[in-house]
Protein backbone atom coordinates (compact mmCIF):
# COMPACT_ATOMS: atom_id res chain seq x y z
CA UNK A 1 0.00 0.00 0.00
CA UNK A 2 1.82 3.07 -1.24
CA UNK A 3 0.82 6.69 -1.65
CA UNK A 4 -2.02 6.41 0.85
CA UNK A 5 -2.09 10.15 1.48
CA UNK A 6 -5.16 11.34 3.41
CA UNK A 7 -6.75 7.88 3.43
CA UNK A 8 -6.45 7.43 7.18
CA UNK A 9 -8.40 10.62 7.72
CA UNK A 10 -11.12 9.61 5.28
CA UNK A 11 -11.52 6.21 6.89
CA UNK A 12 -11.46 7.60 10.41
CA UNK A 13 -14.33 9.79 9.28
CA UNK A 14 -15.77 6.90 7.31
CA UNK A 15 -16.78 9.33 4.63
CA UNK A 16 -17.40 9.10 0.98
CA UNK A 17 -16.41 6.59 -1.66
CA UNK A 18 -14.86 7.32 -5.02
CA UNK A 19 -16.93 4.42 -6.25
CA UNK A 20 -20.02 6.56 -5.81
CA UNK A 21 -22.30 6.27 -8.77
CA UNK A 22 -24.94 8.88 -9.35
CA UNK A 23 -28.08 8.08 -7.39
CA UNK A 24 -29.92 11.06 -8.92
CA UNK A 25 -30.80 12.04 -5.39
CA UNK A 26 -29.38 14.10 -2.57
CA UNK A 27 -30.17 12.11 0.53
CA UNK A 28 -28.38 10.55 3.47
CA UNK A 29 -31.51 8.66 4.50
CA UNK A 30 -32.81 5.59 2.62
CA UNK A 31 -35.89 3.49 3.29
CA UNK A 32 -35.54 -0.31 3.11
CA UNK A 33 -38.78 -2.13 2.31
CA UNK A 34 -40.20 -5.10 0.37
CA UNK A 35 -38.81 -8.64 0.26
CA UNK A 36 -41.24 -9.77 2.94
CA UNK A 37 -40.52 -7.03 5.50
CA UNK A 38 -43.49 -6.26 7.73
CA UNK A 39 -42.23 -2.74 8.43
CA UNK A 40 -39.61 -0.61 6.69
CA UNK A 41 -36.17 -0.04 8.14
CA UNK A 42 -33.86 2.88 7.37
CA UNK A 43 -30.26 3.30 6.27
CA UNK A 44 -28.54 6.54 7.30
CA UNK A 45 -25.10 7.83 6.26
CA UNK A 46 -23.12 9.51 9.02
CA UNK A 47 -20.01 11.60 9.32
CA UNK A 48 -18.27 10.59 12.52
CA UNK A 49 -16.83 13.99 13.39
CA UNK A 50 -18.72 17.19 12.63
CA UNK A 51 -18.49 20.70 14.10
CA UNK A 52 -21.16 21.21 16.75
CA UNK A 53 -22.57 24.18 14.84
CA UNK A 54 -22.93 22.09 11.66
CA UNK A 55 -24.71 19.10 13.17
CA UNK A 56 -28.17 18.52 11.71
CA UNK A 57 -30.92 15.92 11.89
CA UNK A 58 -33.98 16.70 9.81
CA UNK A 59 -37.63 16.08 10.69
CA UNK A 60 -37.70 13.24 8.16
CA UNK A 61 -34.66 11.64 9.79
CA UNK A 62 -36.23 11.95 13.24
CA UNK A 63 -39.54 10.53 12.03
CA UNK A 64 -37.76 7.53 10.51
CA UNK A 65 -35.68 7.07 13.66
CA UNK A 66 -38.73 7.20 15.94
CA UNK A 67 -40.49 4.53 13.87
CA UNK A 68 -37.76 1.97 14.56
CA UNK A 69 -37.26 -0.45 17.43
CA UNK A 70 -33.47 -0.85 17.18
CA UNK A 71 -30.46 1.35 16.48
CA UNK A 72 -27.75 -0.40 14.48
CA UNK A 73 -24.25 1.09 14.43
CA UNK A 74 -21.06 -0.11 12.79
CA UNK A 75 -20.05 -1.22 16.27
CA UNK A 76 -21.58 -0.91 19.73
CA UNK A 77 -19.06 1.36 21.45
CA UNK A 78 -21.40 2.13 24.33
CA UNK A 79 -21.75 -1.27 26.01
CA UNK A 80 -18.12 -2.30 26.26
CA UNK A 81 -16.73 -3.71 29.50
CA UNK A 82 -13.69 -2.45 31.42
CA UNK A 83 -11.54 -5.27 30.04
CA UNK A 84 -12.61 -4.37 26.51
CA UNK A 85 -11.72 -0.72 27.17
CA UNK A 86 -8.26 -1.77 28.28
CA UNK A 87 -7.84 -3.77 25.08
CA UNK A 88 -8.91 -0.69 23.10
CA UNK A 89 -6.28 1.46 24.79
CA UNK A 90 -3.61 -1.11 24.01
CA UNK A 91 -4.66 -1.13 20.35
CA UNK A 92 -4.48 2.66 20.12
CA UNK A 93 -1.11 3.11 21.85
CA UNK A 94 2.27 2.43 20.28
CA UNK A 95 3.45 -0.87 21.83
CA UNK A 96 6.27 -1.40 24.31
CA UNK A 97 5.98 2.09 25.77
CA UNK A 98 7.53 3.64 22.69
CA UNK A 99 6.70 7.11 21.35
CA UNK A 100 6.56 8.77 17.95
CA UNK A 101 9.93 10.36 18.64
CA UNK A 102 11.54 6.91 18.51
CA UNK A 103 10.25 6.40 14.97
CA UNK A 104 11.52 9.74 13.65
CA UNK A 105 14.94 11.32 13.62
CA UNK A 106 15.37 14.51 15.64
CA UNK A 107 14.73 16.79 12.65
CA UNK A 108 11.56 14.94 11.61
CA UNK A 109 10.13 15.05 15.13
CA UNK A 110 10.95 18.73 15.50
CA UNK A 111 9.29 19.42 12.14
CA UNK A 112 6.23 17.41 13.18
CA UNK A 113 5.82 19.45 16.36
CA UNK A 114 6.38 22.73 14.50
CA UNK A 115 3.71 21.85 11.92
CA UNK A 116 1.19 21.13 14.67
CA UNK A 117 2.05 24.38 16.42
CA UNK A 118 1.79 26.49 13.25
CA UNK A 119 -1.29 24.78 11.78
CA UNK A 120 -3.29 23.68 14.80
CA UNK A 121 -1.88 25.77 17.65
CA UNK A 122 -0.73 22.67 19.57
CA UNK A 123 2.34 23.25 21.71
CA UNK A 124 5.33 20.91 21.57
CA UNK A 125 4.88 20.19 25.28
CA UNK A 126 1.30 19.03 24.63
CA UNK A 127 2.48 16.78 21.82
CA UNK A 128 5.06 15.16 24.10
CA UNK A 129 2.65 14.73 27.00
CA UNK A 130 -0.66 13.91 25.33
CA UNK A 131 -0.08 12.58 21.82
CA UNK A 132 3.38 11.05 21.44
CA UNK A 133 2.35 7.51 22.47
CA UNK A 134 -0.67 7.26 20.13
CA UNK A 135 -0.43 5.34 16.87
CA UNK A 136 -0.47 7.77 13.92
CA UNK A 137 -3.70 6.36 12.43
CA UNK A 138 -5.66 7.20 15.57
CA UNK A 139 -3.75 10.40 16.25
CA UNK A 140 -5.00 11.70 12.91
CA UNK A 141 -8.55 11.63 14.29
CA UNK A 142 -7.55 13.37 17.52
CA UNK A 143 -5.73 16.09 15.62
CA UNK A 144 -8.81 16.56 13.45
CA UNK A 145 -10.80 17.24 16.62
CA UNK A 146 -8.21 19.83 17.60
CA UNK A 147 -8.67 21.42 14.18
CA UNK A 148 -12.46 21.40 14.35
CA UNK A 149 -12.90 22.50 17.96
CA UNK A 150 -16.29 21.71 19.52
CA UNK A 151 -17.75 18.67 17.81
CA UNK A 152 -20.71 16.33 17.86
CA UNK A 153 -20.89 12.72 16.74
CA UNK A 154 -23.95 11.15 15.18
CA UNK A 155 -23.27 7.91 17.00
CA UNK A 156 -23.43 9.58 20.42
CA UNK A 157 -26.51 11.66 19.57
CA UNK A 158 -28.35 8.68 18.11
CA UNK A 159 -27.43 6.53 21.08
CA UNK A 160 -28.75 9.18 23.46
CA UNK A 161 -32.03 9.35 21.55
CA UNK A 162 -32.27 5.56 21.35
CA UNK A 163 -32.25 5.36 25.15
CA UNK A 164 -35.11 7.86 25.30
CA UNK A 165 -37.03 5.71 22.81
CA UNK A 166 -36.18 2.48 24.66
CA UNK A 167 -34.60 1.07 21.49
CA UNK A 168 -32.27 -1.92 21.29
CA UNK A 169 -28.64 -1.21 20.38
CA UNK A 170 -26.91 -3.52 17.88
CA UNK A 171 -23.50 -3.55 16.20
CA UNK A 172 -22.47 -4.90 12.81
CA UNK A 173 -18.93 -5.65 13.99
CA UNK A 174 -16.81 -5.35 17.12
CA UNK A 175 -14.70 -2.40 18.25
CA UNK A 176 -11.72 -4.73 18.47
CA UNK A 177 -12.13 -5.66 14.80
CA UNK A 178 -12.32 -2.01 13.77
CA UNK A 179 -9.18 -1.13 15.70
CA UNK A 180 -7.32 -4.06 14.17
CA UNK A 181 -7.89 -2.65 10.67
CA UNK A 182 -5.39 0.14 11.39
CA UNK A 183 -2.67 -2.48 11.68
CA UNK A 184 -3.04 -3.14 7.94
CA UNK A 185 -1.54 0.30 7.18
CA UNK A 186 2.27 0.31 7.38
CA UNK A 187 3.50 2.44 10.29
CA UNK A 188 5.70 4.53 8.03
CA UNK A 189 2.76 5.55 5.87
CA UNK A 190 0.77 6.49 8.96
CA UNK A 191 3.66 8.74 10.04
CA UNK A 192 3.75 10.49 6.67
CA UNK A 193 0.10 11.48 6.94
CA UNK A 194 0.56 13.19 10.30
CA UNK A 195 2.17 16.25 8.72
CA UNK A 196 -0.17 16.44 5.72
CA UNK A 197 -2.22 19.48 6.71
CA UNK A 198 -4.16 19.48 3.43
CA UNK A 199 -6.38 16.72 4.83
CA UNK A 200 -7.61 19.05 7.56
CA UNK A 201 -8.20 21.96 5.21
CA UNK A 202 -10.25 19.80 2.82
CA UNK A 203 -12.39 18.64 5.72
CA UNK A 204 -14.35 21.91 5.75
CA UNK A 205 -15.35 21.31 2.12
CA UNK A 206 -16.44 17.77 2.97
CA UNK A 207 -18.64 19.03 5.79
CA UNK A 208 -20.29 21.60 3.51
CA UNK A 209 -21.10 18.90 0.96
CA UNK A 210 -22.33 16.57 3.69
CA UNK A 211 -24.68 19.23 5.03
CA UNK A 212 -26.14 19.60 1.54
CA UNK A 213 -26.40 15.81 1.33
CA UNK A 214 -24.66 16.28 -2.00
CA UNK A 215 -23.42 12.82 -2.94
CA UNK A 216 -22.61 13.88 -6.50
CA UNK A 217 -20.53 16.81 -5.19
CA UNK A 218 -18.65 14.51 -2.86
CA UNK A 219 -18.08 12.13 -5.74
CA UNK A 220 -16.55 14.89 -7.85
CA UNK A 221 -14.32 15.91 -4.96
CA UNK A 222 -13.05 12.43 -4.24
CA UNK A 223 -12.99 10.76 -7.67
CA UNK A 224 -9.23 11.15 -8.00
CA UNK A 225 -8.41 9.69 -4.59
CA UNK A 226 -8.46 5.94 -5.22
CA UNK A 227 -6.81 4.98 -8.50
CA UNK A 228 -3.77 2.75 -8.03
CA UNK A 229 -3.87 -1.00 -7.37
CA UNK A 230 -2.61 -0.35 -3.83
CA UNK A 231 -5.40 2.15 -3.19
CA UNK A 232 -7.99 -0.28 -4.54
CA UNK A 233 -6.58 -2.94 -2.22
CA UNK A 234 -7.00 -0.47 0.64
CA UNK A 235 -10.66 0.13 -0.27
CA UNK A 236 -11.32 -3.59 -0.61
CA UNK A 237 -10.08 -4.12 2.93
CA UNK A 238 -11.72 -1.16 4.64
CA UNK A 239 -14.87 -0.82 2.58
CA UNK A 240 -15.90 -3.51 0.08
CA UNK A 241 -15.34 -6.57 2.28
CA UNK A 242 -16.99 -4.96 5.30
CA UNK A 243 -20.05 -3.96 3.25
CA UNK A 244 -20.41 -7.53 2.02
CA UNK A 245 -19.99 -8.95 5.51
CA UNK A 246 -22.71 -6.63 6.83
CA UNK A 247 -25.48 -7.64 4.42
CA UNK A 248 -26.54 -10.98 5.99
CA UNK A 249 -26.39 -9.34 9.43
CA UNK A 250 -28.55 -6.43 8.27
CA UNK A 251 -31.00 -8.79 6.57
CA UNK A 252 -31.43 -10.79 9.78
CA UNK A 253 -31.85 -7.66 11.90
CA UNK A 254 -34.47 -5.96 9.71
CA UNK A 255 -36.49 -9.16 9.42
CA UNK A 256 -36.73 -9.28 13.22
CA UNK A 257 -37.68 -5.64 13.82
CA UNK A 258 -37.57 -2.21 12.13
CA UNK A 259 -34.03 -0.87 12.44
CA UNK A 260 -32.35 2.51 12.00
CA UNK A 261 -28.96 1.56 10.54
CA UNK A 262 -26.43 4.37 10.91
CA UNK A 263 -23.07 3.77 9.20
CA UNK A 264 -20.48 6.01 7.61
CA UNK A 265 -21.75 7.56 4.40
CA UNK A 266 -18.80 5.97 2.62
CA UNK A 267 -20.53 2.61 2.92
CA UNK A 268 -23.80 3.57 1.21
CA UNK A 269 -23.15 4.26 -2.50
CA UNK A 270 -21.53 2.50 -5.41
CA UNK A 271 -21.91 -0.94 -6.95
CA UNK A 272 -20.41 -2.55 -3.84
CA UNK A 273 -22.17 -0.18 -1.44
CA UNK A 274 -24.81 -1.25 1.06
CA UNK A 275 -27.65 0.27 -0.99
CA UNK A 276 -26.91 -1.78 -4.10
CA UNK A 277 -26.08 -4.92 -2.13
CA UNK A 278 -29.45 -4.77 -0.35
CA UNK A 279 -31.19 -4.29 -3.69
CA UNK A 280 -29.45 -7.39 -5.02
CA UNK A 281 -30.94 -9.31 -2.09
CA UNK A 282 -34.41 -8.29 -3.24
CA UNK A 283 -35.09 -5.28 -1.02
CA UNK A 284 -36.46 -1.97 -2.26
CA UNK A 285 -34.15 0.84 -1.17
CA UNK A 286 -35.32 4.37 -1.91
CA UNK A 287 -34.12 7.82 -0.79
CA UNK A 288 -36.25 9.66 1.74
CA UNK A 289 -36.70 13.18 0.43
CA UNK A 290 -37.21 16.24 2.60
CA UNK A 291 -40.67 17.78 2.41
Amino acid sequence: MKNMKRHSLLLVLVLFSVSLKSQNSSSLLWEISGNGLKQPSYLFGTIHIIPKSDYFFTDEMKQAFDSCKALVLEADMFSISLSEKIKMVNKVLIPDGKTLEQYMDSNEYAYFKQVLKDSLGISGKKVDKKYARIKPFFLTALLLQEFVGKTKTYEQELFNDSKKNDMSLLGLETIEFQLSLAEEIPFGEQLTELTDMNQYRSYSTMVALYKRQDLDGLHKMSIEEYKTPAEKEFLDLFLTKRNSDWIPKIEKMINEQPCFIAVGALHLPGETGVIELLKKEGFTVNPVKEK
